[in-house]
């Protein structure tokens, strides 16, 4: 409740930064996960592009690719899911999406090896729950921590 006209409102009061709350709705996940699925598809053919026409060895190639797509979707994380993030720093936000990115993926291995290890779903099967909680997780994570 916002105070009556006459309250005074201090120095410290009308100088502390606000940060609104992060943009979460389903539309931006909606465009984070077109996101990420572009990046797959860009990582795919770019993959295929570099060993099958210049003879590029596969595992160069999916190096070389990754950290492009990795730079591309970090980009576009910025410019279009989260704008707000937009202001912040962009180095520090580079290395904030550098730690989620990482660290979900070897989460996502983990989580793939336990449910494969324990025979409790097919292959198939943990992939998409892997994959899927780990989109979850990510989103949150950028919108919350990295982006904001």
């Amino acid at each position: 409740m916002p105070p009556p006209d006459d309250t005074p409102i201090t120095a410290a009061a009308a100088a502390a930064p606000t940060t609104p709350p992060p943009p979460r709705s389903w539309r931006s996940f909606l465009k984070f996960i077109a996101v990420g699925l572009t990046g797959f598809g860009i990582l795919s053919g770019g993959v295929a592009l570099l060993v099958e026409l210049f003879g590029v060895r596969e595992q160069t190639a999916f190096g070389f690719t990754i950290v492009l797509v990795m730079a591309l979707t970090f980009m576009a994380n910025r410019r279009f899911i989260f704008p707000a993030g937009r202001t912040g720093a962009p180095a520090r936000q580079a290395v904030r999406f550098l730690i989620v990115a990482l660290s979900s993926r070897v989460v996502e291995y983990y989580g793939f090896d336990y449910l494969i290890v324990h025979d409790l779903v097919h292959y198939f099967w943990a992939i998409v729950i892997v994959s899927a909680l780990s989109y979850l997780a990510k989103y949150y994570a950028f919108s919350a921590w990295v982006f904001r």
